[in-house]
């Protein structure tokens, strides 16, 4: 903590210092006069506007969409390719069954 000395007026003569007068200064007319603001009336936010503008950033949830089988209208393919897919398709069958079987 400092300690300020004070000293009286006669003090301060006695050691030597000098009064001097300083002229009025008006703190007013000397200010720069500026333009009010050219911007219209402030605009006034609801809180979903706030947050939409404002807001943090919300976490997008990642849609997965499920893998579409291949769907073949069977009766638009001609009748060689139609029982050559069908015959597969019976074959492709019984081997799952199978395989489902020996579990």
């Amino acid at each position: 903590m400092s300690k300020t000395k004070t000293e009286s007026l006669q003090e301060f003569m006695a050691r030597g210092g000098k009064i001097t007068k300083v002229d009025y200064h008006d703190p007013i007319v000397n200010k720069q006069k500026t333009n009010p603001a050219p911007n219209g009336p402030a605009i006034i936010l609801s809180l979903a506007e706030a947050d939409l503008f404002y807001g943090e950033a919300r976490a997008k949830k990642k849609v997965t969409k499920p893998k579409s089988s291949l769907k073949i209208d069977v009766n638009m393919l001609p009748e060689s390719l139609r029982v050559k897919f069908l015959a597969k398709a019976l074959e492709e069958a019984k081997d799952t069954q199978g395989d489902e079987d020996d579990e």
